[in-house]
């Protein structure tokens, strides 16, 4: 047997409510490939262009759970995707009853056998593929070195686990076109359709008015079955190179076509039974609903319109069966499936212009398509004297986005020592907890020092008053092209939490450890007591492991543990859990003070030297990789409270964009950094147009690229 040249690449899959995507991209000369099905069309639905795998399956029992794209006229399909969830939500009633009860057993055991049928069949094809038969120029062969998998924002380490276990379990063991322990990575969809939005150059164009001013960019990507969307700064130099980080966290809510359809067929159903008596027949079903599709496809007016369907009785061809969805009823099927979609777009477009006077919103996804819903961003958009938003939308594969832009977020490749050197810095941040129920995560300080990067260490010391936090985090970033002292906050992702100081001063300390491409994060801390001359005592010392995330730019905590959105924190005996979703007084360490014999005498601690990871090994949990981050949540500046500040701090006097300052903003107090109260430093400095977006909110994670745009795409 003749053994072919293979080129390594990276597969990266999209699955989707209605339709899974594959696409391949060669780690050397970054050819893109499309894995299309055998057949020439999608026959599962006329929406989704050429090339796409099913991804529907039938609950019923009859026959085979999944058919690929040969459609069983006579049965109702389901979609897929909600199923990585153990409590999934499909959108339509019936369906969820099935997995409740004595029906749920058997329900659970149809769909486990349908969702390896799938991934058996893409499996399949992308083998197919691999070993010579695609439309490349000449046989192209492939070998497959990682897989990139998009995923909903909402995704939680349960749904991620069964995803990559049921790829793992379908591909055969000993294949030749893919490396034996594959490593697997997982990004956000909107991340990864920003990867692909930040890699096109005629968006690049219309989203950069001027090189040299920052823009925020907001991103929504309204899928069939979520809208996921995130914010990103994005800036270009003066040699060409566009950066752009994420700004804040990732958000999603339930809506789309799908529950459009979904709510259409409950009305069909129930008219045609009030009106003929009889039960609607699955085959009258599906073709009134692919009437429905048809409707939507080729819609051109801005306002949900009534709907009248026709097709013949499959039990009687002389008789026609008809539907008529008024005015009213067809808005209140439009709205209960994408109502919160755009309310929430519409909430995240207001906040974006509260941020920043250069903004511009990117749409992508099949449900952005459709006019009513591009009609709606429009209008907010101009209510906020913005342009409309710039689409991902081509002619042949825009279907694709995600799934590409998730090949090109697993190509970013970087240690953690070439992060180190490409400038990244860590630097403590100082917080309190929250003083009343309607403040979920305490405020932050500002104004954050840089206490590590390449040049070394640099000691720490602050007041903490009892019910003070710390936590580091990182700009990815910072020291390009020149050294700075304080770290862009906008800019930064969260790395970890520290267990609670007790009261007095503390110095902290950090410096990396180890050799080659692996790199722990080093922590010291020492208490100096309320006087703060010397130090009293010492902490033990941390060492937390660390490794480059490819979709966030980052360099995160390597950890199995699952931050639920609510960021990592260390306890005292040395162990990394999830922050609590609010934090509280008894959820961090509380280390009583020493005692008069302590002072002259501190105790020594032993050194507690967390588990090290291999950057191999890092690549190969169980889950890939997710990251940290529970910085706060991006919000507009006349919403923020009112912190104190600590004596002696210098106060931003003029925005780069024309927002308010710090002092126009908020009621300011100076008071004495005595250590009598949480004294938290208010002060912004140059972070471009975000310099006032912080709040007492929920946590924020950021995310950040150099990229050369001459190798970007062309429009395809």
């Amino acid at each position: 047997m003749i053994e072919h040249e293979r080129q390594t690449a990276i597969l990266a899959l999209d699955w989707g409510s209605s339709a899974i995507r594959g696409s391949i991209l060669t780690r050397d000369t970054r050819q893109k490939y499309l894995i299309f099905t055998e057949d020439a069309l999608p026959g599962h639905d006329q929406r989704y262009q050429k090339g796409a795998f099913s991804s529907a399956l039938y609950l019923d029992g009859i026959g085979r759970v999944y058919t690929g794209e040969d459609i069983d006229q006579d049965r109702e399909p389901v979609p897929s995707k909600p199923f990585f969830s153990t409590f999934p939500k499909t959108g339509d009633d019936a369906t969820d009853a099935l997995f409740q009860g004595s029906q749920a057993e058997e329900t659970w055991y149809l769909v486990k056998q349908g969702m390896n049928d799938i991934t058996r069949t893409v499996i399949e094809r992308v083998e197919s593929f691999c070993n010579g038969n695609n439309d490349s120029d000449s046989r192209t062969y492939f070998y497959i070195e990682e897989i990139g998998l998009s995923y909903p924002a909402h995704w939680r380490l349960g749904e991620r686990t069964e995803y990559e276990n049921l790829l793992r379990k379908n591909i055969p063991p000993n294949s030749t076109w893919i490396k034996p322990n594959f490593e697997v990575s997982f990004h956000v969809e909107s991340l990864a359709s920003a990867h692909k939005l930040f890699a096109t150059e005629r968006l690049v164009d219309e989203i950069f008015v001027s090189p040299q001013i920052p823009v925020l960019v907001v991103f929504l990507d309204f899928g069939g079955h979520t809208m996921n969307g995130c914010m990103f700064s994005a800036q270009k130099s003066t040699d060409g190179k566009l950066s752009y980080h994420r700004m804040g966290q990732t958000f999603s809510t339930f809506g789309g076509t799908q529950w459009w359809e979904q709510e259409v067929n409950k009305f069909m159903k129930s008219y045609v039974e009030k009106t003929t008596k009889r039960a609607l027949p699955p085959r009258l079903r599906s073709e009134l609903l692919e009437s429905f599709q048809r409707k939507i496809v080729n819609f051109k007016g801005c306002e949900v319109e009534p709907m009248y369907f026709t097709c013949p009785n499959p039990d009687d061809e002389q008789q026609i069966c008809s539907v008529n969805i008024s005015l009213n009823e067809s808005k209140s099927c439009f709205l209960r499936a994408m109502g919160e979609p755009l309310n929430l777009a519409e909430r995240k477009i207001a906040e974006a212009v509260s941020l920043s006077a250069h903004v511009k919103v990117v749409l992508s996804g099949g449900s952005g398509k459709n006019s009513a819903v591009q009609a709606r961003l429009n209008l907010a958009c101009r209510r906020y004297g913005l342009s409309e938003p710039s689409t991902m939308y081509t002619p042949k594969d825009d279907s694709w986005n995600i799934c590409r832009g998730a090949a090109l977020a697993t190509a970013n490749t970087m240690s953690v020592r070439e992060s180190i050197a490409k400038g990244a810095a860590f630097g403590f941040q100082r917080g309190s907890l929250p003083k009343g129920p309607k403040e979920s995560g305490g405020l932050w300080e500002e104004e954050i020092e840089v206490s590590l990067d390449l040049t070394g260490p640099s000691p720490w010391k602050r007041w903490f008053s009892g019910k003070s936090r710390v936590r580091i985090i990182c700009d990815p970033f910072l020291q390009v092209p020149d050294r700075k002292k304080y770290l862009r906050l906008a800019s930064c992702c969260d790395v970890i939490e520290l267990p609670q100081p007790h009261k007095g001063y503390w110095l902290f300390e950090l410096e990396f450890e180890g050799v080659g491409d692996e790199r722990s994060l080093v922590i010291q801390r020492h208490y100096m007591g309320h006087g703060g001359k010397r130090i009293i005592r010492s902490m033990p010392t941390l060492s937390l492991p660390l490794y480059y995330d490819s979709s966030y730019c980052c360099c995160l905590i390597d950890t199995e543990v699952d931050d639920e959105g609510f960021g990592l924190l260390v306890t005292k005996e040395g162990d990394i859990v999830a922050c609590p979703e609010r934090p509280a007084q008894n959820h961090v360490e509380r280390v009583e003070p020493p005692d008069s014999e302590e002072i002259d005498n501190p105790r020594k601690r032993k050194r507690v030297v967390l588990p090290k990871h291999s950057a191999a090994s890092a690549k190969l949990r169980g889950v890939g990789s997710k990251p940290s981050g529970h910085l706060p949540e991006l919000k507009p500046a006349d919403r923020l409270p009112n912190p104190r500040i600590v004596s002696g701090a210098t106060h931003s006097k003029r925005s780069a964009v024309g927002l308010r300052t710090v002092g126009q903003v908020r009621g300011m107090e100076e008071v004495s950094s005595s250590g009598s109260d949480d004294s938290i430093i208010a002060v912004a400095h140059d972070t471009g147009f975000v310099q006032h977006a912080f709040s007492s909110g929920r946590r924020v994670m950021k995310q950040a690229i150099w990229s050369d745009t001459s190798n970007s795409d062309s429009e395809a």
